[in-house]
């Protein structure tokens, strides 16, 4: 099971799509002590998460400490807009093998729209390129929205001139979606598509990563399996079973062991050609989209990622027999 740790609410940024409501909350040691000592049994993963849980640096190390003065053994991963991750931050990030989750919409311009300023942008790219080069394990987390859709194409190439490897997309579910911009995606992400099969960069993109191996394998693709892969805790040390339903008292849990079903309805989906590779059973996607949309856009964008695993197995087969 992986815990994923709310330490703060703070940010020392104010990302205009982001879930997660500021405020001064910070999750104590006792929290913490508490929640491990129920649940080390079965944890195997420990996330930091915030707002900015760089912001709570000590906290960190004193978790960590903790962990290992009791056996606990878990590996570590961090979600950080990367600002702080300076020298000493970043060796002692290395120093315990934590897998750096940073935030980078693209190019400085994608970035400007919705994240920081340009004096911003650059001291989380330059931070980002130190760790790669110091060969720590790094995933961007590239938010797509309807206002940075134009800027797709070219803010893939950014990431990838600059080193990027691996590269997890996030839609914004709760913007409003038109059918024009969905149109816009497809374009980008055919530029895309004809950039990575020509490019000498190695790249990974997800969730598409995943569905290439889907469909190589001839495997189904992993389903949301809601409330049984994660354990949430917030600052304020209350239980959820997933990030997105935070501070929902429906979803807060109560009792160890407590199970949630997830309650998706996807009885449409059942005579789809795309269904074993799609993972539109998602309850956070589903419930997260904005009625006021015109499409459906999980759908469409499972579907724009399930023809761009398809399209890129049979072109990267075709370029390199070209080649030879």
């Amino acid at each position: 099971m992986g815990l994923v740790l709310f330490l703060t609410n703070q940010c020392n940024l104010k990302c205009k799509y982001c879930f997660v409501s500021k405020n001064k909350e910070q999750m104590s040691f006792d929290t913490y002590v508490k929640v491990i000592n129920e649940y080390k049994d079965i944890t195997r993963n420990i996330t930091f998460f915030g707002g900015e849980p760089l912001l709570c640096f000590d906290r960190i190390k004193e978790i960590v400490d903790y962990n290992e003065k009791n056996n606990i053994n878990v590996s570590y991963n961090l979600n950080t807009n990367a600002l702080l991750l300076e020298k000493n931050v970043l060796d002692y990030c290395l120093s315990k093998k934590m897998l750096l989750n940073v935030s980078l919409d693209g190019n400085e311009a994608s970035n400007i729209l919705n994240r920081c300023n340009s004096e911003q942008f650059k001291k989380s790219l330059k931070n980002i390129k130190n760790a790669i080069k110091r060969e720590g394990h790094v995933i961007v987390n590239y938010v797509i929205d309807p206002s940075n859709l134009s800027l797709y194409f070219e803010g893939i190439k950014f990431l990838m001139r600059n080193g990027i490897k691996e590269i997890c997309l996030m839609i914004n579910y709760e913007a409003i979606w038109t059918k024009k911009d969905i149109e816009l995606f497809k374009e980008q992400s055919n530029k895309v598509l004809n950039y990575i099969v020509k490019s000498k960069r190695k790249i990974k993109i997800h969730p598409i990563e995943s569905k290439i191996n889907a469909v190589i394998s001839k495997k189904v693709v992993k389903k949301c399996n809601f409330g049984r892969d994660n354990l949430v805790v917030s600052a304020t040390g209350k239980y959820y079973p997933c990030m997105h339903f935070l501070n929902s008292s429906e979803y807060e849990i109560s009792t160890k062991g407590q199970k949630f079903e997830n309650i998706s309805n996807v009885s449409k989906c059942l005579n789809c050609n795309y269904l074993d590779y799609c993972s539109n059973n998602c309850m956070c996607k589903n419930n997260k989209q904005n009625p006021l949309s015109e499409v459906n856009v999980n759908c469409e964008f499972e579907k724009i990622f399930i023809r761009f695993a398809t399209s890129y197995i049979i072109k990267k087969v075709d370029y390199i027999l070209g080649k030879k």
